[in-house]
């Protein structure tokens, strides 16, 4: 799938050339930007939205399996969270533009906050029952990627394949290994990654020749090329001639394929951690606190996606609106007679208009009335 940048003063070159009518042009902007709401756009709204949720994940993925010793507690409140945020998106994707004004953006992220959470579900439970496979991370990387493929099955949003990406890519690096060869070598752990990774590009590939509207293969391809050169350093050693090329490669793809917006992301994400670390680090309190964070974020970003739409809209109607007035009616004067079925009569040219009709065509009607009432008088 290919894109380009267009700007607002692209459609009004392409009206001044003729391409598109005015009116369709000053029609056409506000609707392209509401259809792009929820793509991956490197706006204030979008940064804040995956910031936040970024954060939410985070603090209950990490800290929350530093702070809490409980498995019980740590178990059920991640089930709890992951269906309060699923509920929460599938209302929000189906109906929070219409009934909230909500972006879908929002509610697909809740999902896949949802989906993120749930393996820390699996990990309590394994470490209540102290059930740990040959492999112990795989049973959590299983969760994440069928409760990924599980919901973009009916959720279709962009971002529901970065948790299945990074769960395959998980399972590639060491889980996989272990728990075909229970003992593998470096060789056998870079070679399965190496392969992996290979055919986690070849699904991307696959997907982007389907033309979708939406980009589906990102995640995959950053993960699976992640996978893939690891493996191929870690295998070659540092010292290999190899090295500087397929890095460099590797350099030109990231550039071209990683958003900015993930970077935007990370980069708030992580001035929040900074800010939260010295106060409440050490508190039980803290996953809470980053969790409330997250959610104001999001929330500011959606307020600023509102004031940015209306206040597109305001200013399409204003230019709309001094354009009509700028443009007075001007009747067109034609012989075609079916041209011209509503235009004012006065509009028309005297050999058009129908003439008057004449006031004697109405005495033989009146005739008998007025002969009557001479003969009563008599």
């Amino acid at each position: 799938m290919s894109y380009i940048y267009v700007e607002e003063s692209d459609l009004a070159w392409a009206a001044q050339q003729g391409l598109v009518a005015p009116n369709e042009a000053t029609a056409l902007w506000p609707a392209l930007v509401k259809r792009t709401q929820g793509r991956g756009n490197l706006n204030l709204a979008q940064v804040a939205f995956y910031a936040g949720s970024l954060l939410i994940i985070g603090a209950l993925s990490w800290f929350m399996t530093v702070v809490w010793a409980s498995s019980e507690f740590l178990f059920f409140l991640a089930l709890a969270y992951s269906a309060v945020f699923g509920a929460g998106g599938v209302k929000l994707w189906f109906d929070g533009q219409a009934q909230y004004g909500v972006p879908q953006a929002v509610g697909g992220l809740f999902v896949t906050i949802a989906v993120a959470v749930a393996p820390i579900a699996t990990y309590a439970a394994q470490r209540y029952f102290n059930e740990w496979p040959i492999s112990g991370g795989i049973l959590i990387e299983l969760t994440l990627v069928a409760g990924g493929a599980l919901a973009f099955y009916f959720i279709r949003f962009p971002f529901l394949t970065a948790p299945i990406a990074a769960g395959l890519y998980g399972m590639s690096t060491v889980d996989l290994s272990q728990a075909i060869w229970h003992h593998p070598s470096v060789t056998q752990i870079c070679l399965l990654s190496f392969a992996f990774g290979l055919a986690m590009d070849a699904v991307a590939f696959g997907i982007d020749r389907q033309k979708f509207k939406q980009d589906y293969g990102f995640w995959l391809y950053l993960f699976g090329t992640a996978s893939s050169f690891g493996a191929l350093t870690w295998l070659f050693g540092i010292g290999s001639a190899l090295l500087g090329p397929y890095n460099c490669g590797y350099a030109i793809f990231s550039a071209l394929y990683i958003s900015l917006v993930v970077f935007g992301s990370l980069g708030e994400a992580a001035f929040v951690l900074w800010l939260t670390n010295d106060l409440f680090y050490d508190s039980w309190s803290y996953p809470f606190v980053l969790t409330a964070v997250g959610l104001l974020i999001i929330f500011i970003g959606i307020q600023v996606q509102k004031y940015i739409s209306n206040q597109t809209e305001a200013a399409q109607q204003k230019e709309a609106a001094e354009a009509a007035s700028a443009q007075p009616y001007q009747p067109l004067y034609t012989s075609d007679a079916k041209e011209m079925q509503f235009m004012p009569a006065h509009y028309m040219p005297l050999h058009m208009q129908a003439p008057p009709q004449p006031f004697f065509f109405a005495m033989p009607a009146a005739a008998p009335v007025v002969a009557q009432a001479k003969t009563e008088d008599v």
